[in-house]
Parts: structure tokens; C-alpha cells; sequence
């Protein structure tokens, strides 16, 4: 099997395959992560929301999966590690990811 590949940019493919979009809510998701305080239907996050988008707006990478021809626009690969250990917070450490990972 075809491993995926990494692309920078979306136009580094020219292929016609199915599009899927998991940036922007994984970065809202980060940012509520790095923000505990924050809620999300309050009216300041709204202003500190958008500020942590533009700054991270250029933090993406598309992910080209060859056997389900699909094209999924991410997080890079520090952020996206960044959510996936906050999210197991209580289960896994940054000792524990980072010995594993050896």
C-alpha cells in the first residue's frame, strides 16, 4: 500500500480527488485547548478566536491519501501532535510520547 504524502501546498497535486477540510476546526479546537478559560460561546472569544486564526493561518499542510483519493487539508505536524496530546491529557504525557517515539 501507498504510504500518504505531504504536500505544502494544495496546488502541489493536480489530481482530481475528493476534498476534506479538518484545518480550520482543528485549529479552533487548539486554541480552546491552549485558552481553558475561554468559552466557546462567549463573546471575547470571538475577537481572541480570530487573532490565534490569522496567526496561525499558514500553519497547514495538505495530507494526499492515493487509495481513497482524497486530499485533507491539517495542521502541521507540531500542532497537530500539540492537539492529539492535549486531547489524552489525563492518559498519555509529553515523557511518555516523546520516550515512545525513540
Amino acid at each position: 500500500m501507498e504510504k500518504p504524502r505531504i504536500l505544502k501546498e494544495k496546488s502541489d497535486t493536480e489530481l482530481k480527488v475528493k476534498e476534506i477540510d479538518a484545518f480550520s476546526e482543528a485549529l479552533t479546537e487548539l486554541f480552546f485547548i491552549e485558552n481553558p478559560r475561554l468559552k466557546i460561546s462567549a463573546t471575547e472569544s470571538a475577537q481572541a478566536l480570530k487573532e490565534f486564526v490569522n496567526l496561525h493561518k499558514a500553519d497547514d499542510v495538505w495530507v494526499h491519501y492515493p487509495w481513497r483519493d482524497l486530499l485533507v487539508r491539517c495542521l502541521k505536524e507540531d500542532l497537530y501532535f500539540k492537539l492529539r496530546t492535549s486531547r489524552n491529557q489525563d492518559i498519555i504525557t509529553e515523557m511518555t510520547v516523546v520516550f515512545e517515539v525513540r
